[in-house]
């Protein structure tokens, strides 16, 4: 089945894990000739929904958000499907960049496929550098009004990634692939200015660490449970919810599943930047 998913679509052997990977992920989803309904059914009572599912190997169209693009550039990159990821997005694979991305922002086009003797090749290898999407895009250039100086490294076909899947291309060429870093220069309004290291703290620095955890929020319940403030917060948000009524406490329905919830806890501050309030 692998085989034969990548020969329909003209994909290169080094596809051939992420194929084996998807023929898994498409017959659990099959039903078995003992059972003679899926696993998922047998187990949860209903089937699993299969109107993902796309012909693996075809052309795609990821958006780009509004954060990492200009209004001229284009609004999505053609990248191909390679497989599912466990959080329900597609695996895309771009051809150009060679890198893997997760996204669920994708528009398949089943019908049409990506010409690979048309590729600009840069590596013989496949790249596993996953990219998630983000709500913003981060930057390292330097400040406005300083020049910043672009470095250009050469770079062979050994992948910095986890996953090195081999090409069974007959190719003896070695392309080489030029990486640019950015590197930052300190700004002018800087220069009569002493410039030290975030981890490079003295003594006094030492005790303004100290004084910002003085007062810090905890991060779970039990550390909540050590601190007589955060207790009394905690009571108080139990009794605000009981006066109310938000909820009843009830048997859980059959095959149901219950949503799961947490304590947090945040440090109110007044417009002076004192603490006001813990709230819980």
């Amino acid at each position: 089945m692998a085989r034969s998913m990548i020969k329909h679509k003209n994909l290169p052997h080094k596809f051939w894990g992420e194929a084996v990977l998807t023929t898994s992920y498409i017959l659990n989803k099959c039903p078995t000739k003992r059972l003679k309904v899926v696993l998922e059914e047998a187990w949860c009572g209903r089937k699993p929904s299969v109107k993902h599912l796309k012909i693996f190997g075809s052309l795609c169209y990821k958006h780009v958000p509004d954060a990492r693009r200009t209004k001229l550039e284009d609004k999505s990159e053609i990248m191909i499907l390679i497989g599912y990821h466990p959080t329900g997005a597609y695996k895309l694979y771009n051809p150009v960049t060679q890198k893997v991305h997760i996204s669920r922002d994708v528009i398949v086009n089943e019908e049409d496929k990506w010409k690979w003797d048309k590729e600009p090749v840069y590596s013989s290898e496949l790249q596993s550098t996953f990219i998630y999407p983000s709500s913003s895009d981060e930057s390292d250039g330097g400040e406005e009004g300083e020049p910043v100086t672009d470095i250009v490294q050469n770079q062979g076909t050994e992948s910095d990634g986890n996953m090195n899947l081999s090409s069974d291309d007959d190719d003896d060429r070695i392309h080489m692939i030029a990486r640019t870093q950015r590197t930052k220069r300190v700004p002018a309004r800087l220069n009569d200015c002493e410039v030290t290291q975030d981890n490079a703290v003295n003594d006094e620095g030492d005790l303004i660490h100290f004084a910002l955890l003085a007062d810090s929020e905890p991060l779970n319940y039990r550390d909540a449970l050590k601190s007589n403030v955060w207790k009394k917060a905690m009571e108080e948000e139990l009794k605000s919810i009981e006066k109310n009524q938000t909820w009843n406490l009830v048997a859980l329905p059959d095959k149901k599943k219950r949503i799961d919830v947490k304590w947090v806890f945040k440090v109110k501050l007044n417009p002076y930047g004192t603490i006001s309030k813990h709230k819980a």
